[in-house]
């Protein structure tokens, strides 16, 4: 009688290289499912969603493709991640869409070491922040993002709206960090809504002309509390990341973000995690945004493993 056994080394999984090399671990060799996860895994969740974009669309499709990047990864570090798979999306439908989300967030958030969540447009943060203050109390937020997303408009919601909402609620529990906003790009009611609210501004000419005072004052808001990141596609400059939202011209490069992660999981108590947001797959060019915000992601993860719990 036929068994599919006969046939194991004739076929490969679908995400397996078609180098046989048993010394190269990438990412995808170590992922975990969900029913082995534990307490020292930080949890990946793909949230594809983007019917709030006022930009372009097709940033659903951005967590199979994030995904493919980071898997072929190279792994060294004895690191523990399991992938949950995506949110189930109700087409169209935000709140039903958001609920789900936030019962996985429910049950993840302080249970795993942390997690990183693949966008999806921005509105997510919404939901996101939403579960971590109520989990923890307070959190410092660190925001990558050509916009201020303090968007007030007449009616409806966007993902340009996310963080206002935010702040409006829980203006006394959040810290707001901005990195790399564009003033050119931002109405300048948002600008004065935001230094009204307290938020730290680090706008991206700070960045570029003067970088050791971006990082003091970053290093002063993050150290010692716990911090969540947002890393918004269109705050990396085209160069480095084509395919996205809303382009916005002279952004930051992926160096410059990897050193100020690495800076923010060194001094902050706890980095709890991360989103990557806004990636738009059909709008990139040879998949160089998709390939960076990956890598980003993935050092994201190293930051969290290196960092929990010191």
């Amino acid at each position: 009688m036929f068994k599919w056994e006969d046939l194991k080394y004739l076929l490969v999984e679908e995400t397996r290289s078609f180098i046989k090399d048993p010394e190269d671990i990438r990412l995808r060799d170590i992922i975990k499912k969900p029913e082995q996860c534990d307490t020292n895994c930080i949890c990946l969740i793909g949230y594809p969603w983007d019917w709030s974009t006022a930009g372009y669309p097709g940033s659903r499709y951005a967590p199979s493709v994030l995904r493919k990047y980071l898997y072929e990864i190279c792994v060294s570090e004895d690191l523990c991640i399991c992938d949950f798979g995506d949110v189930n999306i109700a087409s169209g439908d935000q709140d039903t869409s958001e609920y789900r989300l936030r019962e996985v967030l429910k049950r993840i958030i302080g249970v795993c070491k942390g997690f990183v969540v693949l966008g999806g447009d921005h509105s997510l943060n919404r939901v996101v922040l939403d579960e971590i203050l109520k989990k923890i109390g307070e959190v410092t937020f660190v925001m990558f993002d050509a916009h201020l997303d303090m968007r007030k408009i007449s009616e409806g919601r966007s993902s340009g709206t996310h963080l206002r909402d935010t702040i409006d609620r829980y203006n006394a529990n959040i810290e707001v960090v901005i990195v790399g906003f564009r003033r050119r790009y931002n109405p300048s009611y948002m600008i004065e809504y935001a230094e009204k609210r307290g938020i730290s501004l680090i706008d991206i000419d700070m960045i570029k002309n003067n970088l050791n005072s971006a990082r003091d004052l970053i290093s002063e808001k993050v150290r010692g509390k716990k911090v969540y990141v947002s890393i918004d596609a269109d705050s990396l400059d085209p160069s480095q990341c084509p395919g996205v939202n809303a382009i916005v011209p002279d952004g930051l490069f992926i160096r410059e973000i990897l050193d100020l992660i690495k800076l923010i999981g060194s001094e902050s108590r706890e980095l709890i995690g991360a989103d990557l947001v806004e990636v738009v797959p059909s709008r990139d060019f040879n998949d160089i945004c998709s390939r960076n915000m990956a890598y980003i992601g993935y050092e994201v993860i190293r930051n969290i493993h290196i960092f929990k719990n010191r």
